[in-house]
């Protein structure tokens, strides 16, 4: 090693150090998610919103959200609510 510098040196090479620092920052929503969650638990979603949670939730196989949401519908249909679809059709 010793040799390989000097021989270096000897060829005007200019021996360097060089320091890299890297940071990293990563933010994760949880406030969003939980309220999202607590939504979802509260059936304050429509039936139109759950379909395209429903779709996002399979696509992401997010098991948690897919198991409210089916809550969210039964609830919902226990308290005599509709879709919009089903509603129209009255």
């Amino acid at each position: 090693m010793l040799q390989a510098k000097s021989y270096a040196k000897n060829c005007g090479f200019v021996e360097m150090k060089v320091e890299v620092k890297v940071e990293v920052k990563v933010e994760v929503n949880v406030e969003v998610n939980m309220d999202r969650i607590e939504k979802l638990k509260n059936d304050m979603y429509s039936f139109e919103e759950l379909d395209t949670m429903e779709k996002n939730a399979t696509k992401l196989r997010d098991g948690e959200t897919l198991s409210l949401i089916q809550l969210s519908r039964a609830s919902k249909a226990a308290k005599g609510e509709q879709p919009s679809s089903l509603a129209d059709e009255d």
